[in-house]
């Protein structure tokens, strides 16, 4: 059985850059464990905190949220 570090390691490791920095609008709301590996991962991509312009993802349904919808779907 996977632990919580482990697959929250393994969902950011997936996302699309462009996806990480959205994700870094809300940390906020995130778990501390989610906050310290989601900041991880950022430095290890060199990626900045600012997300590029575009719409949101999510509210296209597209990007990883969209594929994890279903993926639970289904």
């Amino acid at each position: 059985m996977r632990t919580q570090e482990q697959a929250l390691r393994v969902y950011y490791a997936a996302m699309p850059d462009t996806e990480l920095q959205h994700a870094v609008i809300n940390k906020g709301s995130f778990l501390p464990l989610a906050q310290k590996l989601l900041a991880e991962e950022m430095q290890r991509r060199h990626l900045a905190a600012e997300p590029p312009p575009a719409p949101a993802l999510a509210a296209e349904g597209h990007g990883m949220l969209g594929v994890l919808r279903h993926a639970f779907r289904h």
